[in-house]
C-alpha cells in the first residue's frame, strides 16, 4: 500500500515536470521559429527545432537553444543579430520567471522537501 502510494506520486510529480518542459520546448521553438522568420534569417525551421530540443537540458539549455540562432542571424547584419540576441534573451526571462514559475512542472516539483534544511550565510537554518 505504502509502495504504491509512493509510485503514484513519484508518477505525479515526474509526469508533471515532463509536461512543464513540453511546454517550454515547444513554446521557445514557436517563438524562435516565428522570430527568425519576421527578421528573414536562414533555416529558421532547423534552428527552431534544435531550439525546442535542447531547451530540455537543465541550466545551460537556453543558451545552448539561442547560441546558434543568434551567429546564423548576424550573418544577415549586426542589427538583425541583435535583435534576435535581445528578443531570446527577454524570452529567456520570461520563460524562466513566467512559465516556469507558473507551469505544471512548478506545481509539481515541490521547491521544497518537507526533510531539507535550508540554510543562507545571512539568515540561519530553517527547517
Amino acid at each position: 500500500m505504502r509502495l504504491a502510494r509512493i509510485l503514484q506520486n513519484l508518477e505525479a510529480i515526474v509526469g508533471g515536470y515532463m509536461r512543464g518542459q513540453l511546454i517550454t520546448s515547444a513554446a521557445i521553438g514557436v517563438f524562435t521559429y516565428l522570430l527568425l522568420v519576421i527578421c528573414g534569417v536562414p533555416n529558421a525551421l532547423s534552428l527552431a527545432l534544435f531550439a525546442a530540443v535542447v531547451d530540455v537540458i537543465p541550466f545551460i539549455g537556453g543558451l545552448l537553444a539561442t547560441a546558434p540562432a543568434v551567429l546564423v542571424a548576424l550573418s544577415q547584419g549586426l542589427p538583425t543579430g541583435l535583435v534576435v540576441l535581445l528578443a531570446l534573451f527577454i524570452y529567456q526571462e520570461f520563460e524562466n520567471r513566467i512559465l516556469v514559475l507558473g507551469s505544471t512542472a512548478a506545481r509539481s516539483v515541490s521547491p521544497r522537501p518537507p526533510w531539507s534544511w535550508r540554510c543562507s550565510p545571512a539568515a540561519s537554518c530553517s527547517a
